[in-house]
Formats: structure tokens, sequence, C-alpha cells
């Protein structure tokens, strides 16, 4: 496949993710908030793993990036996780990311038991940062900046619809509550927002610096391929647990 143009990448994201994520039964209930709570607490359990291996993955691109001379695609991966560890607002987003959990009533150290899914895409991220090619790792880095903000606006909803006593500022509230919302607030929001605006408009404007010929841009892609079949996995995982008891949900989260 020719693949080069920052607009060429974007399409070809865009119709990845559209299957995988957007079109299941699962996305598109949280999307109208029309989860259960035990099930938002899932979807955000099971995250917690694969979260924890993004910086890494950040951390061997940017090793990558200095040995291959990409010092623009460099310096947005060192941005990214300057982000991560509180580079910004002097918090890594691991606190913001545990106040959001314990809001909704989730252990931040992760679910009891992985789906499936959790774990093929645990070994898989696992996988990409061992085998150390430069472009599949940007390629992952890449599909997950521009899949996640509209998968958090869509748990957002949710979040508000089911949590409102948690999450949603209203009138009368006193100054101490106010502040705890705005914490139990924060990840999802600034990630929502901020992944889409910055990282992920960062990743696109720098991918010349590391696609230099066809190679290069089969690994890109299949990079991303490594997304897209992790999370149809997992939206498949997600969406077949619909309509089960709360007891049989619980281990999950």
């Amino acid at each position: 496949m020719s693949l080069a143009a920052p607009r060429e990448v974007q399409d070809y994201l865009a119709k990845s993710i559209q299957g995988s994520v957007y079109e299941s039964i699962f996305f598109q209930r949280m999307q109208r908030a029309e989860l259960v709570p035990n099930q938002l607490r899932i979807f955000a359990s099971q995250r917690v793993p694969m979260g924890q291996r993004f910086n890494g993955l950040l951390e061997v691109g940017i090793q990558l990036c200095d040995l291959a001379a990409a010092p623009n695609m460099a310096a947005v991966l060192r941005t990214n996780l300057s982000d991560e560890l509180g580079g910004q607002t002097g918090e890594p987003h691991s606190i913001w990311k545990a106040d959001y959990l314990r809001a909704i009533g989730v252990d931040p150290c992760g679910p009891r038991k992985l789906l499936e899914s959790t774990q093929r895409i645990v070994d898989a991220y696992e996988t990409v940062a061992q085998r150390r090619n430069l472009q599949e790792i940007v390629g992952v880095l890449l599909a997950l900046e521009f899949s996640i903000p509209k998968e958090y606006r869509a748990a957002i909803r949710c979040r508000d619809a089911l949590f409102p006593q948690k999450f949603v500022i209203a009138p009368g509230d006193p100054p101490n509550l106010i502040e705890q919302k705005k914490r139990a607030r924060r990840y999802m929001d600034d990630h929502a927002e901020h992944d889409e605006k910055v990282h992920y408009r960062q990743i696109i404007d720098a991918i010349g610096d590391v696609l230099q010929n066809s190679e290069c841009v089969v690994a890109l892609i299949n990079g991303i391929n490594v997304v897209k079949t992790g999370r149809k996995a997992f939206y498949d995982d997600l969406s077949s647990l619909i309509g089960k008891k709360d007891n049989d949900l619980g281990d999950f989260y």
C-alpha cells in the first residue's frame, strides 16, 4: 500500500478505527449513555493494564528516534511522555486516573481478572516494544491518540449520567465538593481534548520524520493494525457482557 502523506495516514486511521470501535454495540451504547454502572467500570478497569504499557512505548520510541536521527518525532514523543509524567501540571496522569477510578468505584490497581482481549492487547504492546521498530511504535501511538479522544468522550457521557454526584458540578455545591469533582473529572476530560488537539496532531505533523521508504510505511501500517485488531477484540468482548448479571461481572473490574 502506498501511504505517505499525513492526509492519507489519517484516512487509513479513520477507516481502521471506524469498524473496530465506533460500530460496536458497546461503543454505541456508551455513546448514548445507555450502559449500567458495572459495564462502565469494566471498560475503565480493563484499560488500566493497557495504559501501563503506553509510557514504555513512548520511551522506546524516543530511544529509536534518537538512533535514527528523527529529531522532530523525538521531540513530539518527549512532550507526550513529559505530559504523562506530570511535566505540565506537576502530577503524573496515573494520579489523575486513580482519582477517576475511585470515583466510579474501581480499584486503581486494575481488575482482578483480565478479558482475553485485554491480555492480548497487553501482550501485543509488549511485543511491539521488544521488536523495537520505530515506525511500528509510531503507528501504535498514532492510532491510540486518534481513537482515545472519541472513546473517552463517549465514556464521559456515561460517567456523568451514571455518577452525577461524583462528577457533575451543580449549583450550590460547596467549594470542597467542586474541587473533588474537578479532580475526579480531569483524567478523562483532559485526554478527550488534549490527545486529539495536541498529541495526535503533533505526531501527524512529524510523521515525515519516520517515513523514508515503503518499508517504513508498511511498518507504520502494522502498528496501526495492532491497535485496530486489539480494539476490535476488546469491544467484541465488552459487547458480549451486555445483558449479563452484575454478579457475573465483578471480577472484571
